[in-house]
């Protein structure tokens, strides 16, 4: 074995089923490179084997996520910090090197070499318990409502093919009730036949509010169509099935948003980012976690945090100049700001009519104020 050394540099090109690492020394020379299965027992012995290397060891990985969880975990636990590197900058920084093979071990030397020329990537901190649940669960309800998106548009298509009044007759994504009906009655001469008042009793059996309107607009659709189309009956199945799926799916998304406001109100801060306007438990969990968990995004939210806050940045673009109405909507490196401060914006000036569209959150209650500054001077959420 080579002599030990006083510093190295060990690079891991991380991926979900197994990670290739390479150890580089002062002068770029490669001291020890391997394949690294993405399982406890590999990862520990790969670690004994890069820290028998020198006295001081700096770790980078490329991939800041959950299929790289496991190694900035363990390299923590055993005292061992890791920064991060963008996949972009390995990207750019491949093209200096000799050769244009995509491997494993030349991404992971490429990774050693650019860390050991540069000191201000990110460190990589293991989140919190809550920050990880927050991150979870705010995750699989993204998750929920494009599947929801997915089955509302779906719906509509295959309806339209054979009910298209009734297709227009209600907002499918917002009504529970339209949703019922058609677990039951999609067909118009099934409507004709059952009739207003006993729809109205069907709807208001299986807790339909509104029954009486959703009871009448329906037979109004179905007396405008007096033609049976082509494949109605399999198309009237697969409505019913889809109804039933977005109805259960509901259920699922009021559980996931009751779980997220409930351990989002166990946060430290959660009284202050809610005390915000247009900050709801939703967006506020989706504002914590980011700069919990994302080492890439967490001086940037906490930046931008103080500035919705205190009204202003050095880049002249704080709240008073209405950041979100212009740099927001052109910006797409912000997208984690688009997602949560425009809504909130678009939800402060509902709560505030005679606010101008451009300031979004400009009133603060000067209480709001400092309750935010010192939020996020204290090092921001998480």
């Amino acid at each position: 074995m080579s002599k030990r050394r006083a510093r190295v540099w060990a690079r891991i090109d991380a991926g979900k089923g197994h990670h290739w690492a390479a150890v580089v020394d002062d002068t770029g020379a490669t001291l020890w490179s391997k394949k690294i299965d993405n399982d406890e027992s590999a990862i520990l012995a790969a670690l004994g084997e890069i820290l028998e290397l020198a006295d001081e060891v700096h770790g980078a990985v490329d991939i800041s996520g959950t299929s790289s969880a496991l190694l900035p975990a363990l390299l923590a636990a055993h005292g061992q910090q890791a920064v991060y590197v963008p996949g972009r900058t390995v990207n750019r920084m491949a093209d200096a090197y000799r050769g244009e093979a995509k491997t494993d071990a030349r991404d992971a030397y490429v990774i050693a070499e650019t860390a050991c020329h540069r000191n201000d990537f990110a460190a990589i901190d293991v989140p919190a318990q809550l920050a990880a649940d927050l991150a979870l669960l705010t995750s699989h309800r993204t998750d929920l409502m494009a599947d929801r998106v997915r089955m509302i548009n779906r719906l509509r298509d295959v309806l339209t093919g054979i009910f298209p009044a009734l297709e227009r007759a209600f907002d499918y994504s917002s009504q529970k009730g339209p949703l019922v009906l058609l677990t039951g009655y999609r067909t118009p001469a099934a409507i004709r036949r059952r009739g207003r008042s006993r729809l109205t009793a069907w709807l208001a059996n299986r807790g339909v509010r509104g029954a009486d309107q959703v009871a009448a607009t329906a037979p109004e659709a179905a007396q405008a169509q007096q033609t049976v189309l082509p494949g109605e009956n399999v198309a009237a199945q697969i409505v019913a099935e889809l109804a039933d799926q977005i109805l259960a799916l509901d259920d699922r998304l009021k559980r996931v948003d009751k779980q997220i406001r409930d351990t989002f109100q166990s946060h430290p801060q959660a009284e202050i980012i809610e005390s915000l306007p247009g900050m709801g438990p939703i967006l506020g969990a989706e504002f914590v976690v980011p700069s919990a968990v994302d080492p890439g995004r967490a001086e940037q939210t906490r930046h931008r945090a103080c500035s919705t806050v205190c009204g202003s940045t050095a880049d002249g673009m704080g709240v008073g100049g209405g950041w979100w109405a212009r740099s927001l909507t052109r910006d797409s490196s912000r997208p984690h700001h688009r997602g949560i401060c425009c809504p909130a914006a678009v939800s402060s000036n509902v709560r505030h009519p005679n606010h101008s569209p451009d300031c979004g959150y400009s009133q603060f209650s000067a209480s709001a104020r400092r309750a935010g500054r010192s939020c996020f001077e204290m090092g921001g959420p998480g």
